[in-house]
């Protein structure tokens, strides 16, 4: 305001522009000319109401008026607003929002029903003070399936009631629900698929499905369901292809309709092979001449357990690696057969000496084998069975390790020395097989291994103790004809009868050791000088029909 003279300066304030004209003049004050910047604090207006105001300037008995000029003064009540409801059933719901209390203490009711104004149920929410955002929830129970609801929410405090727009969900169907789902008892042509059925009161029936690029291929009936309580159960399919990818689906359907799973996955187990096989017959190659073993300053080749030069390979502590695809990874099945000779055992606590290993350092996820002089151990890394077994220096022995995915099993010389339960989960690590020492680099072995031997499948007992007689999985790996031969008693303490068609060509008894300790041709022999205890009996007559027989000698 621009001041000339002497002026007595005051303002009017009032709740309608028409209202200035009367109103009184405020807060007075002599001003002599000049130029000013004046401001005035007004205190106890009401909330969220339009003022109008002006200056007055009285000189000489005249006002001089400034313009009408206005301003609108905030709300006090509390703020509300929501976000997208969540945990939604087919009985419940989670009604999120916000408040902000406005400085004054609010309580909340959010308001529900079955059209946007009809919002007749209500239920008590959360309360909230001071003056920031507070952020919670609400749940509605008790709500009808499959049905749209329509809501908002009031937030109160002394200065009013504020309320969001409408919003709405819809309550899910009771449909059965399908949850944990996995596949066990992988084989080369089966599968087993294990799920969870809830029937959400109504009786429900289940479908599992093979999948081809959408289109159901093959499909097995699954398990029914009643009531409102999980049921599990499982499906097998068979005839399934080795080694092969399938994409799988379980649907359930009652009264209110169909739920699918997500879309998943297994793999059969490959068909049942050998994967490797090394004889280390002056060569650290395998029997098709590739994927060979690393030669270093602690490999060379010794003599065998058959007397044949450089026919093993000889470690002394360095160990030695290949790599070979196809390994059994995961829990899949697997046997490894090897011929050992220790030389010297580590003396270091805890006194490994690995004869083999492959996959990851870390618990339960690699596969190996060690021995010490009281006991044998397969291998999964800080997850090992343990069996009892006295082993001695300078000594060649068979061992076997198996694993069908549940138990782990060790034998020596043909004979089971035990199995246990176990969980492995063999990591690949490149494909890398090391002979030798750990998988970590660790529990060096100092001695010679023979006939290594590495499959995707588990081995019979039969073929294990073939394998420690004759380094073959049957006898008719070494004969095409099959002898019908019959040996009593059997336990024998003296003569051991033989009873066959035809004569004798061969009879050859072998030690657990695979040693040969007995031959003749006839069809009685005197067996008392023989050490009690376990022999296998290689029969062969003239038109070269052939068979194995244990024996036990007591």
């Amino acid at each position: 305001m621009n001041l000339n003279n002497s002026y007595q300066i005051s303002y009017q304030i009032a709740t309608s522009e028409a209202a200035i004209n009367s109103g009184a003049n405020q807060e007075s004050s002599n001003k002599f000319a000049g130029f000013y910047n004046l401001s005035y604090n007004r205190l106890n207006l009401l909330p969220e109401t339009t003022y109008y105001f002006r200056f007055r300037a009285l000189a000489f008995g005249v006002y001089t008026n400034s313009v009408i000029g206005s301003f609108t003064t905030p709300s006090n009540k509390p703020e509300v607003f929501y976000s997208p409801p969540s945990n939604i059933t087919s009985n419940d719901a989670t009604i999120n929002y916000t408040i902000n209390a406005k400085g004054s203490n609010t309580t909340s009711i959010v308001r529900y029903g079955l059209s946007n104004n009809a919002t007749t149920s209500s239920i008590t929410g959360f309360s909230a003070t001071g003056t920031t955002n507070t952020a919670g929830n609400t749940v509605l129970t008790g709500l009808t399936p499959n049905t749209d609801y329509y809501y908002l929410i009031e937030a109160t405090n002394m200065n009013g009631t504020s309320t969001t727009t409408i919003g709405t969900f819809t309550t899910t169907s009771l449909i059965p629900i399908i949850s944990n789902i996995s596949t066990s008892v992988i084989t080369t042509t089966t599968a087993t698929i294990n799920y969870t059925l809830n029937a959400n009161g109504n009786n429900t029936t289940s479908l599992v499905y093979i999948l081809d690029g959408g289109i159901i291929t093959v499909s097995e009936t699954g398990f029914p369901a009643v009531g409102n309580t999980n049921t599990s159960g499982n499906v097998i399919f068979t005839g399934l292809t080795p080694g092969t990818t399938y994409t799988y689906q379980i649907e359930a359907t009652n009264s209110n309709g169909t739920s699918y799973s997500s879309i998943l996955n297994f793999t059969t187990n490959p068909a049942e092979s050998k994967i490797a096989e090394y004889s280390f017959d002056n060569t650290y190659n395998n029997l098709l001449g590739s994927v060979p073993f690393a030669s270093n300053s602690g490999t060379s080749f010794t003599t065998d357990r058959h007397g044949n030069t450089s026919g093993a390979i000889n470690i002394n502590s360095t160990g030695s690696t290949a790599t070979i695809t196809g390994l059994p990874y995961g829990n899949a099945p697997r046997t490894v057969s090897v011929w050992v000779k220790v030389n010297a055992y580590n003396s270091a606590f805890p006194f490994h000496n690995t004869i083999f290993s492959y996959g990851a350092f870390s618990n339960s996820n690699a596969f190996g084998f060690s021995i010490t002089d009281g006991f044998t151990m397969v291998l999964g890394y800080n997850n090992n069975y343990t069996a009892l077994s006295t082993n001695n220096l300078a000594t060649w022995d068979h061992y076997v390790c198996a694993y069908d995915g549940t138990n782990a099993k060790v034998y020596k010389n043909g004979i089971l020395l035990g199995s246990q339960a176990i969980v492995w989960n063999t990591i690949n690590n490149s494909d890398e097989f090391r002979i030798g020492i750990g998988v970590g680099g660790e529990f060096w072995f100092n001695g010679a291994i023979d006939d290594l031997k590495i499959y995707n499948y588990v081995l019979t007992d039969t073929e294990i103790s073939n394998l420690h007689a004759n380094n073959t999985l049957s006898s008719s790996d070494y004969s095409q004809k099959n002898l019908e031969v019959a040996l009593y008693p059997n336990p024998v303490n003296d003569i051991l009868n033989i009873e066959t068609v035809l004569e004798l060509q061969s009879v050859e008894i072998y030690n657990i050791q695979g040693q040969k300790v007995k031959t003749s041709n006839q069809k009685q022999l005197n067996v008392s000088d023989l050490a009690t205890g376990l022999y296998l009996v290689k029969i062969q007559d003239f038109e070269n029909n052939s068979a194995i027989k244990k024996i036990v000698i007591k």
